[in-house]
């Protein structure tokens, strides 16, 4: 974590995840970072974090992929990508 311009020191996002691909995150001002990745069983995660505390990881329904996950942040609504087993890509969506 970064902490007055300095590096904190590396630490586990809080939720006990055990990820298969890199994750992707987007933040803003007033949803905070939300962050997803491709679990173990090849679904996608979603864990938020909102100063100071993360939500912990909670499954994306309709989410299996082989790859990892995608995601943007617009205005109220969240969106994760993903490429289905058909070589399609698909697309959730949250509104926040």
């Amino acid at each position: 974590m970064l902490n007055g311009g300095t590096w904190g020191g590396r630490v586990e996002v809080d939720g006990n995840g055990a990820v298969v691909s890199a994750p992707a995150a987007a933040a803003s001002s007033n949803h905070g970072i939300n962050l997803v990745a491709r679990g173990t069983n090849n679904r996608i995660f979603l864990n938020r974090f909102n100063v100071p505390i993360w939500s912990g990881w909670g499954e994306i329904p309709n989410s299996p992929t082989p790859d990892a996950p995608g995601i943007a942040l617009l205005v109220n609504q969240l969106s994760t990508f993903v490429r289905g087993s058909d070589n399609r890509i698909y697309v959730n969506q949250r509104n926040l």
